[in-house]
């Protein structure tokens, strides 16, 4: 279970709304959105209730078997079947007055996370540098400072014990709407306990049932969500019956050969495209738009991308050119730290998807690769040039 995906059913129009924990974090001026990250654990635990159980005499286990959990994608951010918050705890620290603490808030909170702080508020103009310690048993600390002129700082922090969190996440919502629990809320999540798979009842006391994964799709293309890009494999594993998230590559494989595109233009270790090792040509990224352009549900796959100058990755791009509002891509960014040099390295950064001109969706490809940068906004510099180039194209068209 996604709770971010699952707090979506508060919003009316079912739209996808979220910030990827990772840019979130580098990004100055980031911030969460909205919606309770535990919203769809308070669904479960009121149709619990709903269902007229007001007590638990035995234990609560979360069932995390759907499939591996996977780290090699993203060693960072490992794709787990049970997830609430995209595994994170969101950290916002707002300064004070110099010379005292700053103002921490977390979420979500549950009895299993520990935070604590010594971040300071210094003078206006000073440093704002705010690092993260976590630890295994869920105590996370934050120590450094912050301008008193600054904005909320955003960081995040990884939950350990995915499974083990969403327990207590779960019990302390079924408390929340008037259900005891016998057993305590923290601890391991003991799957000891599970019965064996797929001899669950047909009938569920409750049930969250998550937007179409159109919704879905647009989350990930239009925010560059990493680990939604990265759990679609692991669910398109799990749909040719493996639990095993490397078994996802094949059915892409197969994919791409009946799209058209020549396989051995593409090398794929990830769904975010993440490595050094995920390479594709020009040529393979524009046969792959070309063939969405004659399937039945385009529109949806292209409205799910960002629009130059108007929403997603691209809100900020071209908004002065005559591209705005006429490019239809998928941006990609692959950063190094070059260690040597106290610098950053540009693996990549691309544009791919479509060009409106004249009435008629161009296909087009554009990537930078291999380039020596100084800091994050020469990565939007570089946008910036793409989106010229692509305004530069459609002039032609």
């Amino acid at each position: 279970m996604n709770e971010r995906q699952a707090e979506l059913r508060t919003l009316l129009d079912q739209r996808v709304a979220v910030l990827d924990g990772a840019w979130g974090t580098m990004l100055q001026g980031a911030k969460l959105t909205p919606q309770d990250p535990l919203a769809g654990l308070d669904e479960l635990a009121s149709q619990v209730r709903a269902a007229g159980i007001t007590s638990v005499t035995g234990n609560v286990v979360i069932d995390n078997r759907l499939f591996e959990t996977d780290a090699e994608m993203n060693a960072e951010v490992p794709v787990t079947p049970i997830m609430v918050n995209e595994n994170l705890i969101d950290l916002t620290t707002t300064p004070t007055e110099p010379g005292h603490a700053a103002q921490l808030d977390w979420r979500p909170q549950t009895a299993s996370t520990e935070v604590t702080s010594t971040v300071t508020t210094v003078a206006p103009g000073g440093a704002t540098e705010i690092a993260v310690d976590s630890f295994e048993d869920g105590r996370v600390e934050l120590s450094g400072s912050i301008a008193a002129d600054s904005e909320p700082q955003l960081r995040v922090a990884q939950i350990p014990d995915p499974a083990a969190f969403a327990r207590t996440a779960l019990i302390e919502a079924l408390a929340r709407a008037g259900v005891s629990v016998a057993s305590p809320a923290t601890g391991p999540n003991p799957e000891g306990l599970l019965p064996p798979e797929g001899s669950y009842s047909s009938m569920p006391v409750a049930e969250l049932t998550s937007p179409p994964f159109s919704k879905y799709m647009r989350l990930i293309l239009k925010v560059s969500h990493n680990l939604g890009a990265n759990l679609s494999v692991c669910l398109v594993a799990v749909q040719a019956g493996s639990d095993d998230c490397d078994a996802g590559f094949p059915v892409i494989r197969r994919f791409l050969r009946q799209a058209g595109v020549d396989t051995r233009d593409v090398s794929l270790n990830d769904g975010q495209g993440g490595k050094r090792s995920d390479l594709v040509t020009a040529r393979s990224t524009s046969d792959l738009a070309d063939y969405w352009r004659g399937q039945d549900r385009f529109q949806v796959f292209k409205q799910a991308l960002p629009i130059m100058g108007v929403d997603g990755s691209l809100a900020q791009v071209g908004r002065n050119t005559t591209a705005k509002g006429k490019v239809f891509a998928k941006t990609g960014t692959l950063v190094d730290f070059d260690l040597l040099n106290d610098r950053l390295q540009l693996g990549t950064k691309g544009l791919g998807g479509y060009i409106r001109a004249g009435g008629r969706l161009y296909p087009f490809a554009l990537y930078v690769n291999n380039a020596r940068i100084e800091s994050i906004q020469d990565i939007f510099a570089i946008n910036d040039d793409l989106a010229r180039i692509a305004a530069a194209l459609r002039a032609h068209l």
